[in-house]
């Protein structure tokens, strides 16, 4: 069966499979001026659909300490209605931010969306 369409808009393109919300961030930077509508747009289709989140990351290159608060939000969230929240195609720098900012431990990380799907359905 395809994944169903949940959201698609310039900022994030969110499908759902096996009951696992899978959202693609489009936003090359997650920054101050992106983070607070892509927590918001990603929020609320965890409460309407799946607390079990894959957020593939093929497209971001740089994300800010407001980006970093996204994940985390969405990490509590997804624990809070027994979900998880599983990170995919991160860039180098990014896996280093997460490293030097000791939030490496508290993110399941995967190289493809499949894995992290199976990992978290």
């Amino acid at each position: 069966m395809p994944d169903m369409v949940v959201l698609d808009n310039p900022m994030v393109s969110a499908t759902l499979r096996d009951n696992v919300l899978i959202a693609r961030v489009r936003c090359s930077n997650i920054n101050q001026n992106e983070h607070q509508a892509l927590q918001t747009y990603i929020s609320d289709l965890c409460k309407k659909y799946s607390h079990r989140i894959v957020l593939d990351l093929t497209e971001v290159l740089l994300v800010g300490s407001c980006g970093l608060s996204v994940f985390i939000v969405l990490s509590k969230e997804a624990a809070a209605g027994k979900g998880a929240l599983a990170l995919t195609h991160l860039a180098p720098d990014l896996v280093q931010l997460l490293r030097i900012t000791h939030l490496l431990k508290m993110f399941k990380i995967y190289n493809t969306v499949d894995e992290a799907v199976n990992a978290i359905k």
